[in-house]
């Protein structure tokens, strides 16, 4: 395991050197991110202005909800976004090849080739929102016993296996 982590360290640096080698284009993917989230969060705040409630959903409900989309989202985009190009750059141009003869798991070779930055601008707002929410008061325990359920039917999965 930890080979694989100084590895995917390695992987990581090599990503941001090839991204930071187009400054300007760094920059721009930044910026449109945060233009992005920035619009959302806007769109979400116009929304509640002219309606305060959806169906007993307020607007802290309505952007913990946001922040753990947007979370998700970004971890996912962070570190597996690869796979969506798996078949048009890779297979189709040959290049998978180079995953299969070289001396690391092919899969962790494919999620550690490519690290998509624009993920952590989206992560940083999912855990601004999510962290200082006023709504986990009220969630109560119907949140922590579907968290419970969850990780019950996530370590049952693992033990089949």
């Amino acid at each position: 395991m930890r080979r694989y982590l100084d590895l995917y360290g390695l992987f990581l640096l090599q990503r941001f050197k090839i991204l930071l080698e187009y400054r300007a284009n760094f920059a721009i993917g930044a910026v449109s991110t945060i233009v992005m989230q920035a619009a959302g969060l806007a769109t979400i705040w116009v929304v509640m202005q002219q309606v305060p409630e959806i169906n007993g959903w307020g607007l802290d409900e309505i952007l913990l909800v946001y922040g753990l989309i947007t979370l998700a989202k970004s971890i996912n985009h962070m570190f597996a976004d690869n796979l969506w190009t798996i078949g048009r750059n890779y297979i189709r141009t040959g290049a998978f090849d180079r995953f299969l003869v070289r001396p690391i798991d092919p899969l962790f070779h494919l999620l550690a080739d490519r690290f998509c930055h624009d993920g952590i601008g989206n992560f940083l707002v999912g855990a601004t929102l999510v962290g200082p929410s006023r709504c986990w008061g009220s969630i109560g325990r119907s949140g922590t016993s579907a968290l419970c359920s969850w990780r019950s039917c996530a370590g049952a999965r693992s033990s089949l296996r």
